[in-house]
């Protein structure tokens, strides 16, 4: 269910994240901007959720890190919300 990223010193970063997904539950903007905050390399490239699910899916590509976030609160005339993240490679740099 949970694929977490390659480096262990982002592991924490990505739990922290999907713990305030879900308690807080965050409207779209605030997730960029929390995952923003929390991961200074974490790029939102695409937003689209399947308000049948019910589900935000956050896929963390370069880590192969899918959240899949129950009960997700779609705001009135949104189908399709999915967030999708591009997290760089910090350490080519």
């Amino acid at each position: 269910k949970f694929y977490f990223p390659k480096y262990k010193e982002d592991r924490g970063m990505e739990e922290r994240l999907l713990d305030k997904i879900i308690e807080e539950n965050f409207t779209i903007t605030n997730i960029s901007s929390y995952a923003k905050q929390l991961v200074p390399y974490v790029e939102m490239i695409d937003a689209q959720v399947s308000s049948k699910e019910k589900t935000t899916r956050a896929n963390l590509m370069n880590y192969g890190l899918e959240i899949f976030v129950p009960d997700y609160k779609v705001n009135a005339g949104d189908d399709r919300l999915k967030i999708i993240y591009s997290v760089k490679d910090t350490l080519k740099n």
